[in-house]
């Protein structure tokens, strides 16, 4: 009975017990989860690796926690290659090794379930395991200038189609710096990329393809410097040479700074002249006076400059007048003695231009005719004899001249078609002609053409062309050809260096030329300190710069001493000072400049034989130096230091003198 009891009182207890759990469930908690989805992505990090590399699968898991595990299908089954641990935040990494051989293998990250997450698989993912990798070489400039850009050249191996992408290392990463180009023939590839300024490290890359691994260049590093920002031009002519009432004039406009090459435009421009869009301003002016007109210069880059430039326009009728050395009628007086006063020289009126040699003279009148005079022992008087002349004789073989210049022994004219015509003597090429034959009459000289200004020094000449450069020959032993040889010249050479000149001078055996930017170039002798270049004393056959000279306009040559006139009518002068040339200046051979008071703003300054002249805002002339023939023209022969007045002759436009002569023709209207 007992066991009975116990066993019914048992059975009720389990019902209880069933009841009590079925409440239970009924009231537990409602809040109770069911564990998370799970979700994994999987990235290979090269689809393509060689054999026996290292192939890495990235991702990220979510929920993060748990076991990972990447499998590779073998067959038909996924086998476990390797395990991992996520992060807090879910990223993982799996790096699996390669095998030895080509093959594909497909992957995938799972994760099995549990009590908090449901299991989760990856897509799959595909691996090629390839023998050869691209071998990328590429290169490119070192610097280059913005906005220019960047071309990063190479060569893939092996060939392929496809494209190549050029990098740049941003930070620690590297972006890409330039969309992809495309491979060409023979794996060659070019990719522009613009950089702003900095210094930049590029690399170029072949991306991965099915059979063939990835591959990447050597970094290379590329400065890109800031845009070069060129000042607009500046017009550098600041005054011009006087024109005269119907003589053919000509003269080159200059200019600095810009970009690549100029083009001129002018307004207001007196009647007659015209500016061409080289520069060059020409014509035949048609009325007297002082013209104020405007140039404008452009350069290639569109930048303009503007300024006003005047043009005094002399009457047509010039006389002239002569004083000093006369033994071989050099004055051209009929007579042949000597004078310290001026005196007309007998027909020369309507002159425009004159210069005197070592013992003949030489002038052309606005007809373009020209007129010898003087010694004629070289044929220097060129009208084909050997027969000196006390008075003017017409050159016929000339016409259409608009500019002549003397040497000791030889005469030059410039024609209005810029040819150049040369007699006398010739025995070092002085002529120009490439012969060494002396010349009675006039010959040209060879291959000049398109010349504006010429000079003529003791054995030698130069040209100077509209192109802004000089050219010269003749005698050549202390290199004042200027072409960086001692060989005489035949023929002209061009002088070596010079470019943009406006004006040329000749000394006794040296060269001169003024440059744009109001500069000296000298070259040639230097025994005196003629070349102005700090006291070497050594001959130059390449152009020197003078020191101590700025903002000239004008240069004048003479007996080892030279001169400059800069833009606010300051003389200044160096070389030889053994009869006072330099105006008192202590030194006796002074190699760079030295001002010259000559009593106010000189409108022109000329260099004569060891003597200088200067012609004043008043058209009065001041001279000084050597004077022993009366070459001063102030009624003695005593040498002097001290500009001083020259007689007998107002209304002055030019002065002529030269560096062998010891007479002096004044230009008057």
């Amino acid at each position: 009975m007992t066991w009975s009891l116990r066993s019914t009182s048992l059975r009720a207890l389990a019902s209880v017990a069933t009841v009590l759990s079925l409440v239970a469930m009924t009231a537990g908690p409602a809040s109770a989860k069911s564990p998370a989805r799970t979700t994994i992505s999987a990235h290979l990090t090269a689809s393509t690796v060689l054999v026996k590399s290292t192939a890495t699968v990235t991702g990220a898991v979510t929920p993060a926690g748990g076991s990972l595990v990447l499998q590779r299908l073998v067959g038909r089954t996924w086998t476990t290659v390797a395990h991992a641990k996520p992060s807090r935040t879910g990223a993982y990494v799996f790096s699996v090794r390669a095998p030895k051989t080509a093959s594909a293998w497909s992957l995938k990250v799972i994760r099995a379930a549990s009590s908090a997450a449901k299991a989760g698989t990856s897509a799959t993912l595909h691996l090629h395991v390839v023998t050869k990798q691209f071998v990328v070489a590429a290169a490119a400039a070192s610097t280059v200038t913005s906005p220019a850009a960047t071309t990063v050249t190479g060569v893939v191996v092996p060939a392929a189609s496809g494209t190549v992408q050029v990098q740049r290392l941003q930070g620690t990463g590297w972006i890409a710096a330039a969309a992809a180009r495309r491979v060409g023939a023979g794996g060659t590839f070019s990719v522009a990329v613009d950089l702003p300024p900095g210094t930049w490290k590029l690399r170029a890359i072949k991306a991965y393809t099915s059979s063939v691994a990835q591959g990447t260049s050597a970094t290379f590093t590329v400065s890109v410097s800031a845009p070069v920002v060129l000042a607009p031009p500046t017009v550098s002519t600041a005054a011009i040479p006087t024109a005269r009432v119907g003589v053919p004039y000509a003269t080159v406009l200059t200019a600095t700074g810009g970009s690549g090459f100029y083009q001129w435009t002018g307004t207001g421009l007196p009647a007659g002249l015209t500016v061409s869009a080289a520069g060059l301003l020409a014509g035949t002016p048609a009325t007297k006076g002082t013209t104020s007109f405007t140039v404008t210069v452009t350069d290639s880059a569109g930048h303009a400059a503007t300024t006003s430039l005047s043009l005094t326009t002399a009457p047509p009728a010039g006389r002239l007048f002569g004083v000093g050395e006369n033994t071989d009628g050099e004055i051209g007086n009929g007579g042949n003695t000597s004078l310290s006063l001026f005196t007309a020289v007998l027909g020369m009126d309507h002159v425009v231009a004159a210069a005197a040699g070592a013992a003949a003279s030489i002038a052309v009148k606005t007809d373009g005719t020209v007129w010898t005079w003087g010694n004629n022992n070289q044929g220097q008087l060129g009208n084909g004899t050997i027969v000196a002349s006390l008075v003017p004789l017409q050159v016929t073989a000339l016409s259409g001249v608009t500019a002549v210049t003397a040497s000791e022994s030889n005469a030059y004219a410039l024609k209005a078609d810029g040819t150049v015509w040369a007699w006398g003597d010739n025995m070092y090429g002085e002529v120009g002609d490439g012969t060494t034959n002396n010349r009675l009459s006039p010959a040209q000289v060879s291959g000049l053409t398109g010349v504006v200004a010429i000079s003529a020094t003791q054995n030698n000449a130069y040209a100077l062309k509209s192109d802004g450069t000089v050219w010269g020959w003749g005698y050549n032993l202390y290199g004042e050809v200027g072409d960086g040889t001692t060989t005489n010249a035949l023929s002209p050479q061009q002088v070596t260096g010079l470019t943009g000149i406006k004006a040329i001078a000749s000394g006794s055996h040296n060269g001169y030329a003024l440059r744009a930017d109001g500069t000296v170039a000298a070259w040639g002798n230097n025994q005196a300190g003629e070349l102005g270049d700090g006291g070497s004393e050594t001959m130059s056959a390449h152009p020197v710069t003078v020191l101590n000279v700025s903002q000239a306009v004008e240069i004048s040559g003479g007996l080892n001493t030279a001169y400059a006139r800069t833009a606010n009518g300051t003389v200044l002068g160096w070389g030889y000072n053994g009869s006072s040339q330099l105006g008192g200046a202590t030194a006796s051979t002074p190699s760079t400049a030295v001002a010259i008071n000559v009593g106010g703003a000189a409108l022109e300054v000329v260099a004569g034989f060891e003597s200088a002249y200067a012609l004043l805002p008043d058209h009065t002339v001041v001279g000084w130096g050597f004077n022993s023939s009366g070459q001063l023209g102030n009624g003695g022969t005593t040498t002097g230091a001290t500009p001083t007045a020259m007689k007998g002759v107002t209304d002055v436009v030019a002065v002529v003198a030269g560096g062998f002569a010891t007479t002096t023709l004044l230009i008057a209207n």
